[in-house]
């Protein structure tokens, strides 16, 4: 609560002028260079394309596997050098944990939009996941 308190004060400083749609220009980055730099969109994008189950699921199954090493799929440390570490496992666990609230307990469906605002904290992780 102290967060939010602290972020409101701050916007009621400093209100942008401007919406958001003026960023949008930033999103997508024109070549670096005349000489053929990579550019940000040159990559191909599948159609259908998810996180949890693309890239998250994957790598718990190498991990149950015993094909990845020792190193943790999430690792947060905060300022007074507290650290939480998860494996692969445990976030794919925790996110689909954060689904369902999604889902079951706040009637989201497919296609909502979810506004959230937190601080830099581990459960970031598992709304942006579980989302």
């Amino acid at each position: 609560m102290q967060q939010l308190m602290r972020f409101l004060g701050l916007w009621n400083i400093h209100k942008p002028s401007h919406g958001f749609h003026s960023a949008f220009g930033y999103l997508h980055c024109q070549a670096l260079t005349e000489v053929g730099a990579p550019r940000w969109n040159d990559y191909d994008v599948p159609k259908e394309f998810n996180f949890a189950s693309d890239v998250l699921d994957y790598w718990t199954r190498m991990e149950k596997e015993g094909k990845r090493g020792p190193n943790p799929a999430l690792w947060w440390v905060n300022n007074e050098g507290d650290e939480l570490k998860g494996s692969f496992s445990e976030l794919t666990d925790l996110t689909r944990r954060t689904a369902n609230v999604f889902t079951q307990i706040c009637g989201l469906q497919q296609g909502d939009h979810l506004a959230v605002v937190l601080p830099r904290v581990p459960e970031w992780w598992l709304v942006a996941i579980g989302c």
